[in-house]
This record gives C-alpha cells, structure tokens and sequence, in this order.
C-alpha cells in the first residue's frame, strides 16, 4: 500500500513539474531548418512555416519540377527578405 501511495505522489509531482515549466521560444531569424522531401504536402507546410517565421530553410526533394514549384511557394512567402536553398 505504501508503493502505491509514493508512486500516486511521484506522478502528481511529475505532473506538477511539466505542467509548470514554459516552452521556450525559438529565435527563428537564426536559425537553418533543413528539410527532406519539401517539395509537398507536410514538408511543404513545415517550410511554409519556419520561412514565415523568419529561418533560413534548406528543401531537399526528388522531384526537380515539385521542387521548383515549392521553392517559387516560399520565395513569395519570404519575410525581411531571408533567402532560403532548394536541393533535389
């Protein structure tokens, strides 16, 4: 019983513990994402994303037409004109 007892306040107390740390915020204008097949979908988003916040991005796709397409997406989504390098 007393097992029981310390591992209920062990998980209470882990719980308290994560519950109050804060996430920490990303400096994004100095920072490089490096994404692998951002040429669509999630990838494409994920690049979105880090290029509207600021980063400098890195795409990597097999598909040379998808990946110009995507690099013409981001480059029109650029902010403060931050520069990005798109790979196949």
């Amino acid at each position: 019983m007393l097992y029981i007892i310390l591992g209920i306040v062990a998980l209470l107390l882990v719980h308290a513990w994560v519950m109050s740390t804060k996430p920490r915020k990303i400096n994004w204008a100095a920072s490089h994402v490096v994404i692998t097949g951002g040429s669509s979908g999630i990838g494409l988003c994920t690049a979105l994303m880090a290029v509207k916040r600021g980063a400098h991005v890195t795409i990597l796709a097999r598909n040379v037409e998808k990946l110009k397409a995507a690099q013409k997406t981001l480059e029109s989504a650029r902010v403060n004109g931050v520069s990005g390098h798109y790979c196949c």
